[in-house]
């Protein structure tokens, strides 16, 4: 008699202890995918900028050229 408690609270507790687990193991995927978002933004971003940066000299560069030239 006194085995079968013990043994029903062996279960719950391996029970919550795969489902702590398989939570943890979700958190982590979750993290891992929008860390995983966060760096695609921030790169596009940077990326874009770097771009606009770059074109806006260019054509300030050619704005410049042009009004020597005239």
């Amino acid at each position: 008699m006194h085995s079968q408690p013990r043994s029903a609270i062996v279960v719950v507790v391996v029970v919550v202890v795969v489902e702590v687990e398989l939570v943890a193991a979700a958190v982590v995927v979750v993290v891992v995918v929008v860390e995983a978002v966060v760096v695609v933004v921030v790169f596009q971003c940077l990326k874009r900028s770097y771009i606009n940066r770059k074109s806006r000299n260019s054509s300030c560069n050619l704005r410049c050229s042009n009004d020597r030239d005239n």
